[in-house]
């Protein structure tokens, strides 16, 4: 007797259920369905063990999971009609024919939606553990359709009470075998990145298919002795592994559908490792060899997906490090460029800046060089003090020299703890010949005397500062003469310190206080609208944030908030 099972994939929905098809479709469809189902229940049956009342495989299971696979809920009357048809040839009465028919449509639902909750939906086999769940799936829904057909066989009076176990046993394997040989399959098509195999494996998978069934059927053929066919059983498993390492898990599929065709064929003839005089024997090895293959294959197809899918995201993690670091070099680069054009506008005031030092040097000079032309020993006390100013101004001048090239100098990340307002007092030192050039006061208001240290690179940090600072006095340009002043506020605030920017010019609307941050964003005349931008990205880096908002009084805010080094040291 036979009998259908079905279990299905959640890998497709269905094709029916995934586009509108029309009622003609549906019937075109279900009555393929049923027409396949039918063919292979027959082909089944050329297989069957003697006396051709039972076979080790049943082959229209996994049809059935192929049909609600790619046809979807609505063909299942397709499972029915295909499984009454064939039942009514094998002389049973319609009334059993309709009850297997129903036992094995109920079946295949139950196994559809246990497949739908326990399966992944896009890569069915991408774990070891998906096979077992598979397996334990087929087991349960299998049992629904053997108890019902062994049960309306035996009621109905076609079967002994005798033979009823035997019955149910050889139905329940028979189906579960088709459901792990034929349902991988058709899964498969629903993972097209599994089922396809390249062009150019093509010609080496079919010669290592063909390999495989020279083997089999030496095996099971009678080709080898009893005693070389028996220890050489599981050598076609060996060819199996072989598959699964160079082609895609449809091949290793086919493969063991191969190997279980040629079993049951000649078992089915009294040939090969497992034919017995015992037919129930016979039949129970068989079914237990073929479904442990199957098992055995799905589990290492899980192993290996998981051991590419690692391979797969360390490689990616690999590269997005690789990127991140190029990333980074990039943005260090770019800000070695802004600095060096922030320092190109800057120059005028700072050329006015080094020229007063150097006026001073020159004129503290003559008066020395004077005083000492004319030898007068009482102005010794004099010449010293021109001395000290010389030397005072020589050292203001190299000042402003360092702090040039401290700013465009051209290093990696160095992060060096540092106290936050001494990197604001930096920054308004550099910004001060400016802002005097256009009548701007910067003025520094740290929340108090205790130093506040973050652990960051100084060099970019201060970069910050300029560029805000910068927009300040450049925002101020039109200001009357009581409100040209920029204060840069520093205020502690739980675990992090907020250095405020706040200006009274023309001021910020709603609109642009998150579009003053995208690249090439400016209001300016000749801005280039990267200072921001810039400014956003090395903030970011250092673990801090930066806004922007309206004025209490006209102008902007600009907050740049640093996590605090709780160790306190102040270096540079």
């Amino acid at each position: 007797m036979m009998s259908t099972q079905s279990v299905s994939s959640p890998v497709i929905g269905g094709l029916a259920e995934g586009k509108k098809l029309g009622l003609a479709s549906h019937l075109i469809l279900i009555g393929a369905l049923a027409a396949v189902y039918y063919a292979t229940a027959r082909a089944g049956l050329l297989f069957a063990i003697p006396p051709g009342n039972a076979t080790a495989v049943w082959p229209p299971s996994g049809i059935a999971l192929g049909g609600l696979l790619l046809g979807g809920l609505s063909i299942t009357p397709g499972i029915w009609i295909g499984s009454f048809l064939v039942n009514t040839g094998t002389g049973v009465s319609p009334v059993t024919a309709g009850i297997i028919a129903t036992g094995n449509t109920a079946a295949a639902l139950v196994a559809f939606a246990l497949c739908r909750r326990f399966l992944s939906l896009d890569a069915p086999f991408r774990r070891a553990a998906c096979g077992f769940r598979l397996f334990a799936i087929a087991a349960v829904a299998c049992l629904l359709a053997a108890t019902l057909g062994s049960g309306s066989l035996a009621i109905n009076g076609y079967i002994s009470e005798g033979q009823f176990g035997s019955n149910w046993s050889t139905w329940w394997l028979g189906d579960l075998a088709g459901v792990m040989l034929l349902s991988p399959l058709f899964m498969l098509f629903g993972a097209r990145h599994q089922s396809q195999v390249p062009s150019h494996a093509l010609f080496g998978a079919l010669v290592s298919l063909v390999v495989l069934g020279v083997i089999s059927l030496a095996i099971f053929g009678s080709w080898l002795p009893e005693e070389f066919s028996e220890g050489l059983l599981y050598l076609p498993l060996i060819a199996l592994f072989w598959l699964l390492l160079r082609f895609p898990p449809i091949v290793v599929f086919g493969g063991n559908l191969l190997i279980a065709v040629i079993a049951v064929h000649y078992t089915s003839r009294g040939s090969g490792p497992f034919a017995t005089e015992v037919v129930a024997n016979s039949l129970f090895e068989l079914q237990f060899f073929m479904t442990v293959y199957a098992l055995t294959t799905l589990a290492l197809i899980g192993v290996l997906s998981s051991q590419r899918e690692a391979e797969n995201r360390e490689s990616q993690l690999a590269a997005k490090v690789k990127a991140d670091e190029a990333m980074r070099k990039k943005e260090s680069e770019l800000a070695h460029v802004a600095r060096l054009a922030t320092m190109g506008e800057l120059v005028a005031g700072i050329a006015h800046e080094v020229n007063q030092p150097l006026y001073a040097i020159a004129n503290y000079a003559a008066a020395s060089e004077s005083m000492l032309a004319s030898c007068d020993v009482r102005q010794n006390d004099r010449l010293c003090d021109l001395n000290r100013q010389i030397s005072d101004q020589a050292v203001r001048a190299g000042e402003i020299i360092r702090r040039m090239r401290g700013f465009v100098k051209k290093s990696g990340d160095q992060r060096t703890v540092f106290s936050i307002s001494d990197a604001v007092d930096e920054a308004c030192s550099l910004l001060d010949a400016e802002a005097r050039l256009q009548t701007i006061a910067v003025n520094a208001h740290p929340e108090s005397t205790v130093p506040v240290c973050v652990c960051a690179d100084r060099i970019q940090i201060e970069q910050v500062f300029i560029n805000l600072i910068r927009n300040a006095i450049d925002a101020m340009g039109e200001s009357d003469g009581d409100k040209r002043v920029v204060t840069v506020r520093t205020v502690v605030v739980e675990n992090e310190v907020q250095v405020s920017v706040i200006d009274r010019g023309i001021g910020i609307t709603q609109s642009s206080l998150t579009d003053v941050f995208a690249p090439f964003f400016t209001t300016k005349q000749n801005g280039m609208g990267m200072g921001l931008a810039i400014s956003r990205t090395i903030v970011e880096a250092h673990g801090g944030r930066i806004w922007a908002s309206p004025g209490t009084d006209d102008g902007a805010v600009f907050t740049v908030a640093l996590p605090i080094d709780k160790s306190g040291a102040d270096g540079r």
